[in-house]
């Protein structure tokens, strides 16, 4: 017996103050009995040997477990637990009525596949039915692709390829790239530049050429570098040259901007002499 279903209410009263070495015992025993199949034979010196125990320590142990009521009993020479034979018992009825049940007529799944293939085998094509064949389905038609406009092919056909593109960027850069990354490698970054509208000629290769003239050499690391500079380039070009004109800040309230050396002389010649200090006092403050 593989699997046992064991009752953990009758367990837990069965050992209630059951020691604890008596107890690994009496486990042992029952999954013992559970896996034969029925009792054990009542022989001190084997049982030991077979739970791992000397025949002074087993005997010990097992006559504590005779003194629990649902522990082990010694019956006709063979050591026993109800629990353990009412399983069985009912066990052994079951196989039983499952082997009554088979010889009335009751056949294995594997003898029925057997059968209907045979029977499927021996029947002629012509007369296995064939299913009507029915003109409510259509072969589906099929959706044309929409035709490009004229300029997403122009702006297409610009794109230079991925080597070309990489070969141009190399060039312009010079030495300011550290071609020991990855990133340098790859012109992924660029091609996201113009799908969003950079031109190459215009912002790409202008921005970048300028940028690396003023830095070290192999001191950039990756072309997201220039990204920021690329796209001010291409909205500058867009604003028609409008995108970088700061707009006029205005002045905070109570702030003093001194006037310039020419604002000064200019006052200095339309007034006269005598009244230069007032003039003065009143550009610069008392």
């Amino acid at each position: 017996m593989k699997i046992a279903a064991i009752s953990i209410a009758d367990y837990a009263e069965a050992t209630e103050g059951m020691p604890h070495d008596a107890e690994r015992l009496f486990f042992r025993i029952l999954l013992k009995m559970y896996s034969r199949g029925g009792a054990l034979p009542d022989n001190d010196s084997d049982n030991a040997r077979m739970f791992g125990y000397d025949t002074r320590r087993y005997k010990r142990l097992k006559y504590i477990l005779l003194k629990f009521p649902r522990g082990i009993s010694i019956v006709d020479g063979e050591i026993r637990n109800s629990r353990v034979d009412k399983e069985l018992l009912g066990i052994a009825a079951r196989k039983q009525m499952l082997r009554e049940a088979g010889a009335k007529g009751g056949k294995s799944d594997r003898s029925r596949i057997e059968v209907g293939s045979k029977s499927d085998r021996s029947c002629p094509a012509s007369d296995m039915q064939q299913p009507a064949k029915s003109d409510t389905y259509a072969k589906p038609t099929p959706t044309p692709s929409p035709t490009p406009t004229k300029e997403a092919v122009v702006s297409e056909a610009q794109k230079p390829n991925y080597a070309t593109l990489h070969d141009r960027l190399l060039a312009a850069a010079g030495n300011a790239l550290d071609l020991t990354r990855p990133d340098l490698h790859s012109v992924a970054e660029p091609m996201i530049w113009l799908d969003a509208g950079a031109s190459l000629e215009q912002d790409v290769l202008p921005t970048v050429e300028s940028i690396s003239k003023l830095r070290r050499p192999g001191t950039i690391k990756g072309w997201k570098y220039f990204r920021d500079a690329v796209k001010d380039a291409k909205d500058n070009r867009e604003q028609g040259g409008k995108a970088f004109a700061a707009p006029a800040k205005p002045k905070p309230r109570g702030t003093f901007e001194p006037p310039s050396a020419e604002a000064v002389l200019a006052e200095m010649v339309k007034t006269p002499v005598r009244k230069i200090e007032p003039v003065l006092e009143g550009v610069f403050g008392p």
